[in-house]
């Protein structure tokens, strides 16, 4: 893993010995430095150091641990239980969604033991998104290109339910505002999932009816993420378009802006900036500045680069977001 800094300053380059599929920053404040790099057939665990890429200090990636994992990594979820204690990491757990329909669940003290791994089968093609829930890390959801989204109990190691969808499932996310809640006997588990055929879901643990949908005409939709700085705003990437919602306002899309890539593929909003979100694509990937309401002409290009994205990830304690490009990793500062 080599790192090289370039864009003056703003962009910090880390150089992987393999394709990078997925990436994955820890959601959770016990681990918010942690960051899960997924390849052809192994896990990098990673955390971010230094105070964000600028031209005055500049952020890198430690190497931690790297994972055995026998198949393309396809997605990487953080468990909410991953606890760090001063500068000592007490106990990761995070997931991951293989190329061979498999979900894993990795369990390591990262002191170079074997980790423990509790595989989840039911999937039947490609999984493309999974998601722990953001209060215990008890429940994780998964959906995929057999049209299904899936809840699975942790703790069991077993199914919880599976609904049958629309269409093929392009993302999960369980909502983003979870973590601040504190966990009751009636706390509802409540998670999106978004259909390629433009529908986006809204829906409860022990439910198989959605409480809300909102969709789009625009597809194949490919990627769809919830803003944890404005839950109420989500966004979407489908048939060349950005499309964001106001989720309590109307099912209809609020806004439909045409992006300047080729077939953009991810989207994620920043976890600490409101107006900022990352979209990725064939031929390049954007950091842009806006409110996701503005006409097309309103958004404002922070940072670029070329190549083809394969993922995006935002940091929630720096305004950082990191970009996959092939075998590299760029780690930018969306700040600026």
């Amino acid at each position: 893993m080599e790192s090289s800094q370039n864009l003056q300053g703003s962009t910090v380059e880390v150089n992987f010995d393999t394709l990078i599929h997925a990436i994955a920053f820890s959601n959770h404040p016990t681990s918010a430095s942690l960051l899960a790099v997924g390849g052809d057939s192994k896990v990098i665990v990673t955390e971010l150091i230094g105070s964000g890429p600028t031209s005055e200090s500049t952020s890198s990636l430690l190497s931690l641990e790297h994972f055995h994992h026998g198949t393309r990594v396809a997605a990487i979820a953080w468990s909410p239980r991953t606890i760090r204690a001063s500068d000592a990491v007490a106990k990761i757990v995070f997931a991951t969604a293989g190329g061979d329909y498999k979900i894993r669940i990795f369990t390591s003290v990262l002191d170079g033991s074997n980790p423990t791994v509790s595989v989840l089968e039911g999937h039947t093609d490609n999984i493309t998104s999974l998601g722990f829930d953001n209060l215990d890390g008890r429940w994780l959801a998964s959906t995929g290109d057999d049209g299904t989204v899936r809840v699975w109990d942790v703790d069991a190691a077993t199914q919880h339910t599976c609904t049958l969808l629309a269409s093929p499932g392009a993302a999960v996310m369980w909502h983003p505002r979870d973590a601040m809640r504190e966990l009751s006997e009636d706390t509802a588990y409540e998670f999106m999932v978004a259909e390629r055929g433009g529908t986006i879901k809204f829906m409860e643990v022990g439910r198989t009816q959605p409480i809300r949908s909102i969709f789009t005409t625009h597809s194949p939709l490919l990627d769809a993420h919830w803003s944890a700085v404005s839950p109420d705003l989500i966004g979407a990437v489908a048939n060349g378009q950005w499309v964001t919602w106001k989720r309590q306002d109307s099912s209809v899309a609020a806004a439909i802006v045409a992006v300047n890539m080729e077939s953009p593929t991810c989207i994620q909003w920043s976890a600490s900036l409101s107006d900022r979100v990352a979209i990725g694509g064939l031929n390049r990937w954007q950091i842009l500045c806006s409110d996701g309401e503005r006409e097309p002409n309103g958004s404002v290009v922070v940072a670029e680069g070329e190549g083809h994205c394969t993922a995006v990830s935002w940091s929630i304690a720096e305004p950082t977001c990191c970009v996959a490009v092939g075998s590299t990793l760029q780690l930018v500062n969306a700040e600026n």
